[in-house]
Parts: structure tokens; C-alpha cells; sequence
């Protein structure tokens, strides 16, 4: 997130100063939309870098089940332990 924020400001100084030449007002209000633009460019670089694999969320959701499934197995034996123990101080 941080690169898209440092490649907005970069782009927009840049566009700044490459409008400088056509007049200061021009310069100025040109400078948010060069610096958008380069995000977006980034943006979209690193979208494609990242490849494929962000599309799978099969594989994530697999592992969040297994993950609830083995929370609810331990909290399931901390139950039992606990009416073991409650049963003993009963007797």
C-alpha cells in the first residue's frame, strides 16, 4: 500500500514538472491526475505479478475450516476435562 502512496506522490511531482513549461496553473492541476495514473500503472503491475494464485480462495477456505474444526476439538476436551474434574470434586 505504501508503494501505490510513494508512486502516486512520485507521479504526481513528476507530472508537475513536466508541465511546469505550459504555466504554473496548468502544472498544478495536472499533478493529482499524473500521480493517479501512476498508481493505477502500479497497481495494476502488482496485480499481475501476483498471478493466479489470488483467484483461489478454495485453498483458504479449506484451511479455515480445518483450523475451526481443530479449535472446536480442543475446546470440546477442555469441556470434558472440566466435567471430569467437576465430577471428582463432586464425589
Amino acid at each position: 500500500m505504501l508503494l501505490l502512496v510513494f508512486t502516486a506522490i512520485g507521479g504526481g511531482l513528476a507530472t508537475a514538472g513536466l508541465m511546469w513549461p505550459q504555466g504554473a496553473m496548468i502544472s498544478v492541476l495536472s499533478a493529482p491526475l499524473g500521480g493517479s495514473l501512476c498508481a493505477l500503472t502500479a497497481a495494476c503491475l502488482l496485480a499481475t505479478r501476483r498471478g493466479p494464485h489470488w483467484q483461489d480462495e478454495h485453498d483458504l477456505d479449506r484451511q479455515t475450516d480445518e483450523m475451526v474444526a481443530a479449535l472446536r476439538g480442543v475446546s470440546a476436551r477442555a469441556g470434558e476435562g472440566e466435567t471430569a474434574a467437576a465430577a471428582r470434586k463432586a464425589a
